[in-house]
């Protein structure tokens, strides 16, 4: 009898994350797929590339930014202020904390203490700390001041973008934490069908594949093999656009990202546009491949 302590069925990118980060704490993971299909230390196994894209042009938060370069010379004082406060912050240092309790003060109130702006406040929680909603202004500033951490230290290791994507594109990354999760003895068994996910009192046990039993305490797996237990909360919408030119305001950069504020299109949720073009790839016009 196999026993494991997780099993994952399926090796979608969002499977293989997980596999990836959760086979580092020394779970004993097995994957399952019937179809053979940045985190921590997956750049050891797959190549990224910056977006050539500046933060000064490559979000879009309103004309006001555009044309004024985001913010005036004030502005960039405060905003300084605040991302050395979230450099500096640690939550397990009181000390570090200064008069700013993260699981009390919410959002708003901690860019209010740095007398950020209302379109400084947009830009920070949108394009820095990369919420997107407006539901995160009025929640404890805590994740916040960790976006803008994570954010920052990014910035400083993959100027003059902190933005990066992988060579030959995101249908890497699932290698990526797939070689990962192995690195650290997780199994793989590919081109197996699953004949059935076994219960006992409503919590899985096992799941048989070709009359065998592969016990364990918890499951992963995609919507498609539990469709009775699947409810739909909430929808992403992708679009693919293929152009002939740079994207307008962007000073003709090859590879940026642009993000919308759900205020500016008067939606819910935020609009992110990654532009790629020759720029993500490898190798480049008379550079020698990766060894």
């Amino acid at each position: 009898m196999e026993q494991y302590d997780i099993i994952v069925l399926g090796t979608g990118l969002k499977k293989c994350i997980l596999s990836g980060l959760l086979s580092q704490s020394g779970k004993r993971f097995f994957t399952l797929t019937g179809i053979l299909t940045m985190e921590e230390r997956v750049h050891h196994f797959l190549p990224f590339k910056s977006f050539t894209g500046s933060l000064r042009f490559l979000v879009l938060i309103s004309q006001w930014a555009v044309e004024k370069n985001l913010m005036g010379m004030f502005d960039k004082r405060k905003l300084r202020k605040l991302l050395l406060f979230a450099l500096n912050f640690d939550k397990r240092n009181p000390r570090s904390y200064q008069d700013v309790d993260p699981n009390k003060m919410t959002t708003r109130d901690l860019f209010c203490r740095f007398d950020l702006g209302r379109d400084v406040m947009e830009f920070t929680a949108h394009a820095i700390a990369l919420h997107n909603s407006e539901r995160s202004l009025d929640q404890p500033c805590g994740e916040t001041l960790r976006r803008i951490r994570r954010y920052t230290e990014s910035l400083s290791h993959h100027n003059p973008s902190p933005y990066i994507y992988p060579v030959y594109g995101l249908g890497e990354l699932p290698q990526g934490f797939s070689r990962l999760s192995a690195d650290y003895g997780g199994a793989f068994l590919l081109s197996t069908a699953v004949d059935e996910i076994v219960m006992d009192d409503g919590k899985v046990k096992a799941v048989k594949c070709e009359g065998k039993l592969f016990h364990c305490k918890q499951l992963i797996c995609d919507p498609s093999y539990v469709p009775h237990r699947v409810r739909k909360v909430e929808r992403v919408i992708r679009v693919i656009c293929l152009l002939n030119h740079p994207v307008k305001n962007t000073h003709e950069v090859n590879s940026c990202q642009i993000i919308m504020p759900q205020t500016q299109p008067n939606r819910t949720s935020d609009i992110y546009i990654s532009v790629v073009s020759y720029a993500i790839m490898w190798p480049q016009p008379g550079c020698p491949s990766p060894q």
